[in-house]
């Protein structure tokens, strides 16, 4: 909803002017920003690949194709839906790269 996004960006604007930096991003650690950079690079990686696997079962939307069949290689042989595993992985790199709990509420 574009609604709930505006108002939590406008929370975490409000939060940062009343309580400054330190308050919306308390931590900062090099070690482990560096490591949720590591995690979102392999979560490209790995986006690339579900995509790559799909190949012409991939839609940007929803729909019946006449030759629609299952994919069972590549990441789908451990996962069934490994692109949601992507994107929740993605969510705690972005956690850890920002070490920022405003940006790690946002999904919420």
């Amino acid at each position: 909803d574009v609604f709930a996004l505006l108002g939590l960006a406008a929370a975490g604007v409000a939060a940062w002017l009343i309580g400054g930096v330190r308050w919306v991003h308390p931590a900062q650690s090099s070690q482990v920003q560096l490591a949720g950079v590591a995690l979102l690079a392999a979560c490209c990686v790995g986006f690339a690949r579900v995509h790559a696997a799909m190949g012409e079962s991939w839609s940007p939307e929803p729909e019946a194709k006449a030759r629609h069949t299952l994919v069972t290689h590549g990441p789908f042989r451990w996962a069934r839906h490994p692109m949601y595993a992507v994107f929740l992985w993605a969510l705690f790199g972005t956690v850890l790269a920002t070490l920022n709990w405003v940006i790690a509420c946002y999904p919420l």
